[in-house]
């Protein structure tokens, strides 16, 4: 049971990765985040956080994953 949740998590992990990197603007990545980070207890604000940095610097920094995309601010 605990290799298929760890499977799961590799996945969602992937597949979150990969939608974010298809984002065009921060608020679009912010949006996404908050869709599949509803399973963290502190998932909203970790998202928000990040939009926020990317608002300033036009780099979205996953607050899961740490990879960072260069989108429009």
């Amino acid at each position: 049971m605990r290799s298929f949740a760890i499977a799961v998590v590799s996945c969602t992990a992937l597949v979150a990765g990969l939608s974010l990197a298809n984002a065009t603007t921060c608020e679009q990545a912010v949006y996404k985040c908050k869709t599949e980070a509803n399973r963290q207890t502190d998932g909203v604000a970790r998202c928000d956080a990040a939009g926020a940095e990317c608002k300033k610097t036009g780099q979205w920094t996953g607050p899961f994953t740490g990879k960072t995309y260069k989108i429009s601010r």
